[in-house]
């Protein structure tokens, strides 16, 4: 999955986490650290960093996801590649956010689970840099993986992720305009994502128990 330091697709990632704190939180902080700094984060925590960047690996190559950015490229709105899998990335987590009885922890409601999470950084953000802490606060305070159940938002979020891009790459990203060719085809999308949820689930559950079984807990 697309990496960039602002909201991508961290809601899946926290999903795909599992149950265990750190892994959580090494989920988000995968994108908000450089390795310098991720190395001397908790072992639990870097093995949450570890699993994210494999799920971004088995993503990265996945057919469906690459389908995915394909009608993003080819939509008609001026969107390359590496920008349409970012955009890629936030339509899969409203897709999760807006299905998330379909594709979500069973019995547990969308606005529970992301409370539980905003709480969770909060009692952690000591472990964070500068940075990263005002990223969580403004993750927090604006809901953003709330927020991700509506449309308009996933836009709003992509423009908030083209101006983080250098002025280069901004001039030729309009990120938000995936959302139109979203928007032409929503079945097309859900039904990519439908099919490949289950496959990423399962390579993140694996991942897991191997980690914890071999004791791999650093990066």
């Amino acid at each position: 999955m697309a990496t960039i330091d602002l909201s991508v697709n961290w809601l899946a990632h926290i999903v795909l986490a599992g149950p265990d704190d750190e892994d959580r939180l090494g989920g988000v902080l995968a994108d908000l650290v450089p390795m310098t700094v991720a190395r001397k984060l908790p072992a639990g925590v870097r093995r949450g960093i570890a699993l994210h960047l494999s799920i971004d690996a088995f993503s990265d190559a996945h057919p469906t996801v690459c389908a995915s950015n394909r009608r993003i490229v080819n939509g008609g709105v001026g969107l390359r590649p590496a920008a349409a899998a970012i955009a890629v990335d936030m339509l899969y987590d409203h897709l999760l956010a807006r299905d998330w009885v379909i594709h979500g922890p069973p019995g547990v409601p969308l606005e529970a689970f992301v409370k539980g999470f905003y709480a969770l950084a909060a009692d952690h953000r000591a472990l964070f840099p500068a940075k990263a802490r005002l990223t969580f606060a403004a993750m927090t305070a604006q809901d953003w993986f709330g927020s991700y159940r509506f449309v308009d938002e996933i836009r709003r979020a992509l423009e908030r992720i083209r101006l983080r891009l250098s002025p280069r790459a901004a001039a030729v990203s309009p990120l938000a305009s995936a959302v139109d060719v979203f928007t032409r085809e929503p079945q097309a999308f859900a039904e990519d994502f439908a099919r490949f949820w289950p496959d990423v689930t399962a390579h993140a559950a694996r991942v897991r128990a191997e980690a914890k079984n071999a004791g791999q807990n650093s990066l």
